[in-house]
């Protein structure tokens, strides 16, 4: 326990010390999500504020989060709340909360629907994520009634097979919302 206390305390350190000095560098792990979603308009505004600090961006699968901030490449990370077991040695605190929605192409028939139930999700040629993502495990359950054409492990991925029509997704509302060639619907139930 003195050891994970006196971890966190030098985390909280390097981090005040760099802001502080407004200078230095501060790494941190995240999703492919949110390096993908929200993270660069979070950069845009920590830049303005902290030019002259280095940031270091662990973009990676929700499954290999825990592993960065427990070799200590990283001072935090931002990472999907699990339904698992949380890691006893990381205390989780919620920072944002987001819908679903459903990605797919302009021209797809998904486009002209006002909301979209998962019902009618099993009945379209539909792109999954698996479970070494945190959006996989998030969707889990829903997933599972679904007969899937393609299963993918990160966000990039998914949006570049909708976008090439291979079908649509369920992904983050932040990860397609302002997209310039894909567009999304609501998720009904």
């Amino acid at each position: 326990a003195r050891r994970m206390v006196d971890g966190f305390d030098g985390s909280l350190a390097r981090i005040r010390d760099v802001i502080e000095r407004r200078a230095g560098l501060v790494s941190f792990a995240c999703l492919h999500a949110a390096a993908h979603g929200f993270l660069p308009s979070l950069l845009g505004r920590f830049r303005a504020r902290y030019p002259d600090v280095q940031v270091r961006v662990l973009d990676d699968t929700a499954a290999r989060i825990v592993d960065h901030l427990g070799q200590g490449r990283a001072e935090f990370g931002i990472d999907m709340q699990r339904g698992d077991d949380p890691d006893p040695e990381f205390e989780f605190e919620p920072i944002a909360s987001e819908p679903y929605v459903v990605a797919c192409a302009p021209d797809h028939a998904v486009a002209d629907m006002t909301a979209v139930s998962w019902a009618e999700l099993a009945k379209l040629d539909y792109l999954a994520f698996g479970l070494d993502s945190g959006i996989g495990r998030q969707l889990a359950v829903p997933q599972q009634r679904l007969r899937w054409s393609y299963e993918v492990q990160h966000l990039g991925s998914m949006l570049a097979l909708i976008q090439s029509g291979f079908g649509i997704g369920v992904v983050p509302y932040s990860a397609i919302h302002g997209h310039p060639s894909l567009t999304f619907r609501p998720i009904a139930d």
